[in-house]
């Protein structure tokens, strides 16, 4: 008893200190679909029905359940959790442009939003069958106890548990853009793997919920390539990528060379990464001194280029793009870089 107030406390003291921007139930938009829900594969066919109350499998998901609230003592993690509640294209964009390594917005990578945006909503049209079939009961209903986002307590109370729709979106979203930009997967695959575990955390869903999200994600994303709209809306979106992508790396080399303190505080690919999308925001109407932009400068693809740098940027560019994966080598050339 002791121990429940204490993550109740701590449950309430974390969701103080932040707003849920998105409700979590929203209208799928039916005009976004690759596939009918017909068409998709049928979830109460081939996957197995929700554990047994009475069956081992049931033991883990109570178990899992009891460590999802041990994880709420991690303030880190579980804010990361009550993050990871959005359903809004574009505020999963924004998490998920970190591991991309990438910005990813409606305005500035138009053709990648598209094709996030339609096969997101496609793959959760897939948990409507097993949803309204099952109609399981989620953990906090069952035992009466509280969440992490305590406003949506009421409106998913009779909400079918098996399988979680977040689940489904995060890990359609990640492997959506595995296939965008393959030489992020990891990093990729990773946030898609925690938006699932996020929702055993907030207390929302069942381990067994969120395992079967990913198969059935995974069944929805092979079904995609089938689509002719798909397959031509990816080719455009690996297209866009491929041409920002350099531009990309045009930034990271001005960030290196025009923010060498800030560059020598980082210490990992992933957060170089993360500190290039914050210092280069709003960089493409301001010179390198912070001042107005100077349109008689250097253009290419929008992005303004000092003079003086490009005929370093290919050669930099190249050597950046293949130490990217190694950690050290990447860390010891930004290191060089920085004091170039």
């Amino acid at each position: 008893m002791k121990l429940q107030s204490k993550q109740w406390m701590l449950a309430a003291i974390l969701f103080a200190s932040i707003n849920v921007s998105a409700q979590t139930i929203v209208p799928l938009d039916e005009n976004a679909m690759y596939f009918t829900v017909d068409e998709l594969p049928d979830a109460t066919v081939w996957l197995p029905a929700p554990p047994d109350t009475l069956s081992t499998q049931f033991v883990y998901d109570v178990t899992q359940y009891m460590w999802g609230k041990a994880q709420r003592e991690d303030p880190q993690r579980a804010q990361q959790a009550i993050d990871n509640v959005v359903v809004d294209v574009a505020e999963m964009a924004e998490q998920f442009s970190v591991p991309f390594g990438m910005e990813i917005s409606k305005e500035k990578t138009p053709a990648i939003f598209h094709v996030l945006y339609r096969g997101m909503f496609t793959a959760r049209l897939a948990a409507r069958k097993p949803k309204l079939a099952y109609q399981r009961l989620r953990p906090y209903v069952r035992f009466q106890e509280p969440t992490l986002i305590p406003e949506e307590e009421e409106s998913l109370r009779n909400n079918g548990s098996y399988p979680s729709g977040h689940s489904i979106r995060g890990w359609a979203f990640a492997l959506l853009l595995c296939e965008i930009n393959p030489d992020a997967q990891d990093a990729i695959l990773k946030l898609g793997y925690e938006w699932g575990q996020s929702r055993v955390i907030v207390g929302y869903h069942w381990q067994s919920d969120v395992d079967a999200s990913r198969l059935l994600g995974s069944a929805v994303f092979a079904r995609l390539h089938t689509s002719p709209q798909f397959l031509d809306d990816m080719a455009a979106a690996r297209k866009e990528f491929a041409r920002l992508f350099f531009c990309h790396l045009d930034r990271l080399f001005f960030v290196i060379s025009t923010k060498r303190s800030a560059w020598r505080d980082l210490s990992t690919p992933l957060e170089m990464t993360r500190g290039t999308l914050e210092m280069t925001k709003g960089w493409d109407a301001r010179d390198d001194t912070g001042g107005a932009r100077d349109d008689k400068k250097e253009k290419r693809e929008g992005l303004l280029l000092p003079a003086r740098y490009i005929k370093l940027q290919i050669a930099i560019s190249v050597i950046l793009s293949l130490t990217y994966k190694d950690e050290k080598a990447f860390r010891t050339l930004v290191w060089f870089l920085s004091y170039f």
